[in-house]
């Protein structure tokens, strides 16, 4: 490593890096500890994660991964099948059933997720040497996007991962890594849609690097080979197919969801788009120009803040700002080194921005280690193990096919397996809510007391319930008041019998 000079400005740089890395190697040893506990826990890391089980289930079964939803079961899939494939196909070479899947589809996700961080540390250490490397890996490992999302069964750590390899080979120098490329993007954008900002990374690249021509081919290949693909598939195999990749694009945008996402981001994610600035301010100037990452700062940075606009935004949609932000300090760590004069100073002060956006992210980081540990140590106490075990009792009633049931716990309801009524019930809600299908055959259930039980995540009688994204649609839910009596609770659900079999003494 280059030896920083007597320069002041130099040393003020060098003591923002010191603290920079001494930070992220402090919140990244927090993840560390969160997987470790986080990965094998008996119950959802997210509400959404059951959806994600239960689609590489049907992967797995032979089940329709797209199906007909507007007319029920409302089993809502907008997204791309690559994850539910891979965990599917994985669980059945195991020969493992529902439980057996979480693990596998937890580590697919865990896998990207430390797999993205090796990439970007060998990448970074090659190209602005190793401290800087390791720094690059460090930053990318606890960034707030991750809390979650790192170590659930979801497919957005392997589309970054794809996106962003995808992204290195298609601005590379020769059209054996161009086509490699366009390959590696194709598997991206079947994993997760939104991919396709790698793609549009690539191709503004490209075109600032003043080839044109192999802009417009990277651009047109992948284009016109995945809607043959979608077209194909949809008329062969799976109908809803092209349907359901679109279905994500027709989401309501939310003015003050937006708001509480930016509030949420910026205090557990700055360094992002901080670093992802600056970034772009090194990437723009002589003598560390890169307009290839400059493009891809730019196209990124874009998409995420414009996307995180549509309502269920969360932090997943700053996922591939670690890229950028893991590159923009490497940037800046080997600029520093032979920086001169005022230059110095202009890095030095970048370096202490970075470090100080940084700094206000480790302690979310170590409260969610924190939280998930105290979590981990209640279930081994008495009550804890009686929750357990109510909850085991549950998961029979779910998987019980002589009773009905209605939930709007997706960890149920996807006990249900090809009978499971809607499987993630934000999705449902909204789909309900906005009059992309109609619950009037549910309501019609519910009215006539065909369900033996209705289990729900809250009381029907809370005030908030009728509101709360998580929950029934009103129409339901008022339905179910006026039809349906408590009849207790077990763990943290609500149990409800027919209003007519109470009144008779008659259990279902």
């Amino acid at each position: 490593m280059t030896i920083f000079t007597n320069s002041w400005g130099r040393r003020a740089g060098k003591l923002a890096c010191g603290a920079l890395a001494l930070v992220a190697l402090a919140r990244a040893a927090a993840f560390l500890v969160y997987l470790v506990l986080a990965f094998p826990l008996p119950r959802e890391i997210s509400p959404l994660e059951s959806k994600m089980v239960h689609l590489a289930w049907r992967v797995q079964h032979g089940v329709r991964l797209y199906p007909e939803w507007t007319d029920g079961p409302h089993v809502a899939n907008f997204f791309g099948p690559g994850y539910f494939a891979l965990v599917g196909l994985l669980g059945r070479a195991r020969g493992v059933e529902l439980d057996g899947l979480v693990p596998i589809a937890r580590g697919v996700t865990v896998a990207s997720t430390l797999g993205m961080t090796l990439l970007l540390g060998v990448y970074a250490a090659r190209r602005y040497g190793g401290v800087a490397g390791i720094l690059a890996a460090c930053i990318s490992l606890g960034c707030g996007a991750l809390q979650g999302f790192g170590v659930m069964a979801r497919p957005d750590t392997l589309a970054d991962l794809l996106g962003f390899v995808g992204f290195l080979l298609a601005t590379g120098r020769s059209r054996t890594r161009w086509a490699s490329g366009c390959v590696v993007l194709l598997f991206a954008l079947f994993t997760k849609q939104t991919t396709g900002i790698y793609l549009a990374a690539a191709v503004l690249a490209q075109l600032l690097s003043g080839r044109r021509a192999a802009a417009i081919a990277i651009g047109a290949s992948v284009a016109l080979a995945a809607l043959a693909i979608v077209a194909v598939v949809t008329l062969a195999v799976e109908p809803q197919f092209a349907p359901s990749l679109i279905g994500e694009a027709q989401t309501p945008w939310d003015r003050a969801a937006y708001l509480n996402l930016m509030s949420k981001t910026f205090s557990t994610s700055l360094e992002l788009p901080v670093c992802a600035a600056i970034g772009l301010l090194l990437w723009c100037a002589r003598p560390t120009r890169d307009l290839r990452f400059a493009a891809l700062a730019v196209v990124l940075t874009t998409a995420c803040f414009v996307s995180a606009g549509k309502k269920g935004a969360d932090l997943n949609y700053f996922l591939p700002l670690r890229a950028v932000a893991a590159l923009a300090v490497a940037a800046l760590w080997s600029a520093l080194r032979n920086a001169q004069g005022g230059r110095a100073w202009r890095l030095a002060a970048a370096a202490t921005t970075a470090a100080a956006a940084l700094s206000l992210t480790l302690m979310p980081m170590v409260g969610l280690c924190s939280a998930t540990h105290e979590f981990r140590g209640n279930l081994n106490t008495r009550h804890g193990q009686i929750l357990l075990r109510q909850y085991g009792s549950l998961v029979k009633l779910a998987e019980d096919r002589s009773q009905t049931l209605l939930t709007d716990s997706g960890l149920l309801d996807v006990r249900r397996g090809a009978a499971a009524e809607f499987a993630d019930p934000w999705l449902f809600r909204l789909l309900a809510t906005t009059g992309r299908l109609s619950t009037s055959a549910l309501r019609h259930s519910i009215e006539h007391q065909r369900y033996d039980w209705i289990v729900t995540t809250k009381p029907l009688d809370a005030p908030d319930y009728l509101t709360n994204d998580f929950c029934l649609p009103p129409d339901l839910a008022v339905a179910a008041r006026r039809h349906y009596v408590a009849a207790g609770q077990k763990c943290d659900l609500y149990l409800y019998q027919p209003r007519d079999r109470a009144s008779s003494g008659r259990r279902p």
